[in-house]
C-alpha cells in the first residue's frame, strides 16, 4: 500500500499566533498548541488539538513532521476518533524515553489495548503516520527527507467507523513542535481482472431470427450502413427470463427464406448481440 494517499491539510504558514486557528479545537482538556515562525508549537506540558472541519474514513490516515522534539517527551497521533472528551480512537505512539514506537487503541479516555510496538529511535525531521484500511491499522515512519517505510501493521475490529484526526503530546524540557500536518479519508485503489469469454455464445434459428445465451464479457460497438443495416429488433424470452430472442426485420430488398453471404451474416449476429447488451 501506498502512504500517505492524501495531502498535506496545514502547513501552519501563518502569522505567529495563540492558538492554530478556526480549523482547530482543544483536545482531551489540554491547552491548544501555537503557531511559531510558520509551525504549530506546545510547551513543556501536554498540549492537544483536533483537526474540526469535519470527520474521515472510516477508511483514514493522518502524518506530520515533528520538527523539534525536547529531550524527553511522548506524541501522540489519534485516527478514527469517535469522541474527543473522553478520548476513543486508534493511536500512533512515539516515547522518547524508550526509542519506541506503538500502535494504541483508546476507549472513553484510557489506553484499552497495546497493538504493537516498534522499536525506533526518532529524531527532529523525522515522521510520523498512521492508517487505517478496513480492520488493518498501520504504523508509518519516515527517516527525514527519506521515504515513508511501514513499521508493522495489526488487525483490529473495535472502531470501525468513521472520526477525527488528533494529536497530543508533552515535553519535561523545550516545547514540542510539528509541522506539515497531512491527512483524511485515505485513497484506496481496486483492481478489476475479466475472466469471461471475448463474446457471448450465439445460435441461429430460422430464417430471420438469432437466439443467444449472455455468458462472455463486454464486446466492441458495431456500427453498419448500407442496405443491409439493421438496426431494429424485437426482443422476446422464453422461460425464466432467458435465452433471449430477436426476431431481426429483413431490409426492403431482402425476402425470406433469408439467404446472405457470411459477412453480413455476421453483422446480423453481433448486431443481436450489441442490442441484448444496451449499446
Amino acid at each position: 500500500m501506498a502512504f500517505p494517499t492524501t495531502s498535506v491539510i496545514d502547513n501552519f504558514n501563518r502569522a505567529d499566533a495563540a492558538n492554530l486557528g478556526a480549523n482547530w479545537s482543544t483536545f482531551w482538556g489540554d491547552p491548544t498548541n501555537t503557531i511559531v515562525t510558520n509551525q504549530a508549537v506546545g510547551s513543556t506540558g501536554w498540549r492537544g488539538n483536533y483537526y474540526n472541519v469535519g470527520t474521515y474514513g472510516p477508511d483514514c490516515e493522518a502524518y506530520l513532521t515533528l520538527t523539534a522534539l525536547g529531550a524527553t517527551y511522548t506524541f501522540y497521533l489519534f485516527i478514527r476518533t469517535t469522541s474527543t472528551s473522553p478520548l476513543t480512537g486508534y493511536a500512533i505512539k512515539v516515547e522518547s524515553a524508550l526509542s519506541r514506537i506503538s500502535l494504541k487503541r483508546y476507549l472513553n479516555g484510557s489506553e484499552a489495548e497495546g497493538m504493537a510496538a516498534y522499536t525506533q529511535a526518532v529524531t527532529a525531521g523525522d515522521s510520523i503516520g498512521i492508517s487505517c484500511i478496513g480492520s488493518t491499522i498501520t504504523g508509518w515512519y519516515k527517516s527525514g527527507a527519506g521515504a515513508w517505510t511501514e513499521l508493522g501493521h495489526v488487525t483490529n475490529t473495535y472502531i470501525t467507523n468513521a472520526g477525527y484526526i488528533c494529536l497530543d503530546h508533552t515535553s519535561t524540557t523545550t516545547a514540542n513542535s510539528f509541522d506539515n500536518f497531512g491527512g483524511g479519508t485515505a485513497i484506496t485503489t481496486k483492481t478489476y481482472t475479466e475472466t469471461g469469454s471475448a463474446v457471448s455464445v450465439l445460435s441461429g434459428t430460422g430464417t430471420d431470427q438469432v437466439t443467444f445465451t449472455d455468458a462472455g464479457s463486454a464486446v466492441s460497438v458495431l456500427s453498419g450502413t448500407g442496405a443491409d443495416d439493421y438496426t431494429a429488433a424485437t426482443p422476446t424470452t422464453t422461460g425464466g427470463g432467458g435465452p433471449y430472442r430477436y426476431r431481426m426485420p429483413l431490409p426492403p430488398a431482402q425476402s425470406a427464406p433469408y439467404d446472405e453471404d457470411e459477412e453480413e451474416a455476421l453483422l446480423l449476429i453481433m448486431t443481436a448481440l450489441e442490442i441484448r447488451r444496451g449499446r
